[in-house]
């Protein structure tokens, strides 16, 4: 059986009574007066007493009574066992210890011995009864404090694992969606044998490279994402010819900024899907992205026709807009607002992030 020694606790332990025996020596030397070698010697006797309150304190009465909160009992066990070992064997030890120290006159009164020397004992026993038990408290607290910390931290990375992984399961499921979309324009200009569907599948290609391979992280650079709806956008413009017109503003800073990836894309996919008709003369998406102060300021706007004139925006039912939905509430909990309004013309979004 191998039994560890905990050598820095034992240190603790030697420290706090070599500090208890010299600092309530030296008080009763230097502030009452007492003679030094008197009192050196009679608290030498008294030390054994001192150390057996301690340790039934803080070893049988903290944990049987303090720390189940039975205040009054351990208050009472205290007064009860230090009365004994003042009485019962402190002030006798002692009186005999001071008759040595006065043999001129050796019959000192017993009574008026026990008053005095009793009072003080008792004071001086459970100012270090308290002192001990004050450390003990305090050690525990601090113990306490370092498991619930470690617990909160373990509980924080769990929901952060949770998270990440929720986030990556909706980041995946951008990439059929997103891919079916876009074949979908691709067999529109294959259907209409136009010349652009070559350039049409090189920019899929694009897109496809920086979804796959190039936004695997929790967060992106902002102008990385911008070049990507940029390319998505240059895309839609091949389908739609003239027959769209398209406004794309940025503002601010975006270079120094992160977002989590394919986060806006979708609601611009919202927008090709739901809002734009060729039967509309006068089609139009309006795309900002304004930073400032740490804040993203999203607004996009589209044209739409009586036939899709359908809350589509205010209760989304496709994947698109359900999982950006998720995606700020996973990633941005309490950092975003988002508004989606429709009228008889127009769908429009505005989401303030906090980056």
């Amino acid at each position: 059986m191998n039994l560890k020694i905990d050598y820095k606790r034992i240190a603790l332990h030697l420290l706090f009574w070599v500090t208890i025996y010299v600092v309530f020596n030296a008080y009763s030397v230097l502030i009452l007066g007492e003679d030094l070698k008197k009192i050196f010697t009679l608290n030498l006797y008294e030390f054994p007493t001192d150390i057996l309150g301690v340790y039934f304190t803080l070893y049988v009465l903290v944990p049987f009574f303090l720390l189940r909160k039975r205040y009054i009992q351990f208050i009472a066990f205290i007064l009860v066992f230090v009365l004994i070992l003042v009485f019962l064997i402190t002030i006798p030890i002692e009186y005999y210890v001071v008759k040595g120290f006065h043999n001129k006159s050796p019959d000192i009164d017993f009574v008026e011995f026990a008053k005095y020397r009793g009072i003080l004992a008792l004071v001086v026993k459970l100012m270090i009864i308290g002192i001990a038990v004050a450390i003990k408290l305090t050690n525990i607290w601090l113990k306490n404090l370092k498991k619930r910390q470690k617990i909160e931290k373990d509980k924080y990375e769990v929901e952060l694992k949770l998270k990440e992984a929720e986030l990556k399961l909706l980041k995946a499921q951008i990439h059929p969606h997103f891919l079916f979309n876009t074949l979908n324009n691709l067999y529109g200009l294959t259907l209409e044998k136009s010349d652009k569907a070559p350039e049409v599948v090189l920019k899929i290609s694009d897109l496809l490279d920086y979804m796959l391979y190039r936004c695997n992280t929790p967060k992106v650079l902002l102008s990385k994402e911008i070049e990507h709806i940029k390319n998505y956008l240059e895309l839609e413009r091949i389908r739609y010819d003239d027959s769209l017109k398209i406004n794309f503003k940025i503002e601010g800073d975006v270079d120094n900024q992160k977002i989590i990836p394919l986060l806006l894309l979708p609601f611009i996919e919202n927008s090709f899907k739901h809002g734009i008709s060729k039967e509309l003369t006068n089609s139009y998406i309006n795309i900002k992205i304004i930073i400032k102060d740490n804040k993203l300021n999203f607004y996009i706007a589209n044209s739409k026709t009586e036939e899709t004139n359908k809350p589509v925006l205010n209760v989304p039912t496709g994947i698109g807009l359900n999982n950006v939905r998720q995606r700020l509430e996973i990633a941005y909990a309490g950092n975003y607002k988002i508004n989606i309004a429709s009228d008889k013309n127009e769908y429009s979004v505005k989401l303030e992030l906090n980056l």
